[in-house]
């Protein structure tokens, strides 16, 4: 997606500046959107820690919001509210009147 390549390319930047620290959060992000996961390091000075990639990270920042907006179930009843306390109140209604599917854990 453009929006990652332009993120990507963003953070890297700002890490090759002199003295400038690189974020904990995006050192997983970037590769976990590229397919790493695990005790992944994309820099060398963080190898002597133990740290996660999931391969969910992805999915966390980086979706298509039209994409949602189609499927969104509650999008028509929200398009009439006018202010958060609106939106609460239609939301409150729908989740008591709404059948969800069952939890179920994530294969992780």
């Amino acid at each position: 997606m453009e929006c990652f390549q332009l993120f990507e390319a963003a953070a890297r930047y700002v890490w090759e500046q002199p003295e400038h620290p690189k974020s904990h959060i995006s050192t997983r992000i970037i590769p976990a959107v590229h397919g790493e996961s695990g005790n992944y390091h994309m820099y060398d000075e963080y190898e002597k820690t133990t740290i996660f990639v999931s391969p969910l990270m992805n999915l966390y920042w980086f979706f298509d919001a039209n994409t949602v907006i189609r499927r969104s179930l509650i999008i028509e009843t929200l398009k009439t509210t006018y202010n958060f306390r609106e939106a609460f109140l239609k939301i409150a209604t729908l989740e008591r009147d709404f059948v969800a599917r069952p939890r179920r854990s994530i294969p992780y």
